[in-house]
């Protein structure tokens, strides 16, 4: 009888043991995650050495279920097609809601597809989390005014073009902000406005006149900035141009 008895107390005990082990498993295998991020596409002007682009893109993930246990989070980026995946950074501790900023400006240019893949590091083994894909924005070039500009006629002309949020589809909403410096993120602006353009249309115009709210003798620095807006996703172009305002004829 307590032969019976020690047998069916080893059954339990191993269910036991067994259960414990597949919880822990379960809570392991279940790496869901939601994802979200934002892109920067930054395009500099000048009227004579033209225009360099550069970005960066923020990545944001939550865990679904539970915070796994593990080292770190490893994230690895391929331009262009999934086939050659490059160590970009990581992430530790882990924890519920975790981020990660990728600043790469060599990798991270206008119009260009960015999967990036999430991966569990725990010691030596690496488990894929989620796949995902960045797409970014054309840049945006302003070509007007030119470095030196003055009110020959009584206006100056910020001139920049349009861009694609997708393949034939224009962004038609751009914020233009004019500031009395060239470091735009110290001051505000003195002209802030947002132009509505035709879904056609390639370039845009913006005349400012002598009463403006702008100088003569005076450095400015004008910005454009249009998103593309999905759930969970934003993607934006900045375009960059400083210029001086001098003296002109009355």
């Amino acid at each position: 009888m307590k032969k019976f008895m020690f047998f069916g107390l080893s059954l339990i005990a191993l269910g036991i043991v067994i259960l414990s082990t597949n919880c822990d498993i379960g809570i392991n295998v279940n790496l869901e995650v939601a994802t979200k991020h934002t892109s920067w596409i930054y395009t500099v002007s000048d009227s004579t050495l033209g225009s360099v682009s550069f970005g960066n893109v923020y990545l944001e993930w939550t865990w679904l279920a539970k915070v796994p246990t593990g080292d770190s989070v490893v994230i690895e980026r391929s331009v262009g097609n999934k086939n050659n995946y490059q160590f970009a950074g990581s992430v530790a501790p882990l924890d519920t809601v975790m981020s990660f900023t990728d600043k790469d400006s060599s990798a991270i240019q206008p119009q260009k597809t960015i999967y990036y893949k999430l991966s569990l590091a725990k010691g030596s083994d690496v488990t894929t989390v989620t796949t995902f894909t960045v797409k970014t924005l054309p840049g945006i070039e302003i070509t007007s005014p030119g470095f030196v500009t003055s009110f020959d006629n009584d206006s100056i002309d910020v001139v920049f073009n349009t861009i694609e949020e997708e393949q034939g589809k224009l962004i038609t909403s751009y914020k233009v902000r004019i500031f009395k410096a060239s470091y735009p993120d110290t001051v505000s602006a003195v002209i802030d406005t947002t132009l509505n353009v035709a879904s056609d249309a390639k370039e845009v115009r913006l005349k400012i006149g002598r009463g403006d709210k702008i100088s003569e003798n005076s450095v400015y620095t004008v910005t454009v900035t249009a998103s593309r807006l999905i759930e969970l996703i934003t993607d934006t172009s900045i375009g960059n141009l400083t210029f001086f305002l001098m003296e002109g004829s009355k």
